[in-house]
């Protein structure tokens, strides 16, 4: 893939009629939502774009990215490098109207205004592939965790039955 910067906002329905394909990079920082859930990563998401018509006439824009990202390992909570490669078919729509009858093989895209920013097509993708529960590929060395066993502080309580034996007593 190319290391060109791909641009920030695009008209899709301009490059659409135009058959545009890009090929190029978009910088991770742009990409504020995916940046809360990683703990860094490189700082450049690739990606691949087509814009065109299918034979049903849908304006399409189908692509490819792809990001390496650090996440935390639920298993033992230290750094863990992520491939998030993701591939999509979308079809450019005006409403939810459209969207229902879009075919199976592409998800809606709703254009309520344009120029959109690209980093957000994109970024919306990878969010997709993010895993549910990160963890290292290899089996972590929990072993040598320390965890801390939590000592159960009991108080004193005072027996309840202590008076009557007082009482008892005399």
């Amino acid at each position: 893939m190319s290391n060109e910067q791909l641009p920030k906002k695009i008209d899709p329905l301009k490059l659409i009629n135009h058959e545009v394909s890009l090929t190029g990079t978009i910088n991770l920082e742009d990409m504020t939502r995916l940046n809360a859930c990683i703990e860094g990563g490189d700082p450049l998401v690739q990606a691949d774009l087509s814009f065109y018509r299918d034979g049903q006439r849908f304006r399409v824009i189908e692509g490819s990215c792809s990001a390496k990202v650090s996440l935390v390992c639920q298993r033992c909570l230290e750094p863990t490098d992520v491939s998030l490669d993701a591939e999509f078919a979308l079809a450019v729509v005006t409403d939810d109207e459209w969207a229902k009858k879009l075919p199976k093989r592409y998800d809606a895209l709703i254009l309520e205004e344009s120029p959109i920013l690209l980093a957000e097509v994109v970024e919306d993708e990878l969010l997709l592939c993010l895993p549910s529960v990160p963890k290292h590929t290899h089996e972590c060395d929990i072993a040598n965790l320390d965890f801390e066993n939590p000592k159960l502080e009991t108080e004193a309580k005072p027996n309840p039955f202590e008076v009557l034996a007082e009482l008892k007593k005399k």
